[in-house]
């Protein structure tokens, strides 16, 4: 790369390497370089950022992550995240595409997505976790090819960084639990 960006062959100004130091450890570096100087005696400027902390990081993050997504996947609850203005940030529900496909939850208010009844109860609780406290509340949808069905959800305030991100909602079917026991 020195070579070719020494001859101005396009190269990329930002790549990544691992290198092994002289103690036999493996390091993740970052490289950004830029000539300078074209002409008759080119030089180029690189510089190295050690970046190890950061990719063990983001490697955690992502298998965290899939383990996060397993157990949520084997629940029989749903699990839905709301941002602050109540959007939906994440799903994971066994019967969500009963109503509609996950994706078409993501991004978007729940009360654009469900019934304005529905709305208005999960409107009082969302609004019970924005002060700060746990809100519980039952409601009915009437779901596609399979008629009538009860919920209970119990929505718990999320917080980051001392202010309120949004609301974590975790949805049981009462029947279900019924039947259990």
């Amino acid at each position: 790369r020195y070579r070719a960006r020494m001859n101005s062959t396009p190269v990329a100004g930002q790549y990544d390497l691992r290198i092994t130091t002289r103690s036999g450890a493996a390091v993740d570096v970052e490289v950004s370089t830029i000539q300078l100087d074209p002409g008759e005696s080119p030089r180029v400027l690189g510089i190295m950022r050690d970046v190890t902390g950061r990719r063990r990081a983001e490697e955690e993050l992502r298998r965290s992550e899939a383990m996060m997504k397993s157990v949520l996947s084997s629940m029989s609850e749903s699990v839905f995240v709301f941002d602050r203005e109540g959007r939906f940030v994440f799903v994971s529900s066994p019967r969500i595409e009963l109503l509609e496909p996950p994706e078409h939850f993501l991004g978007r208010s729940y009360r654009e997505i469900l019934p304005p009844a529905v709305a208005e109860g999960l409107a009082v609780a969302f609004a019970r976790t924005a002060e700060g406290q746990p809100a519980d509340f039952e409601y009915c949808l009437d779901l596609p090819d399979v008629g009538p069905a009860w919920f209970e959800a119990h929505l718990t305030p999320v917080q980051s960084g001392g202010g309120l991100q949004g609301a974590l909602a975790v949805l049981d079917e009462v029947a279900r639990r019924r039947e259990k026991a």
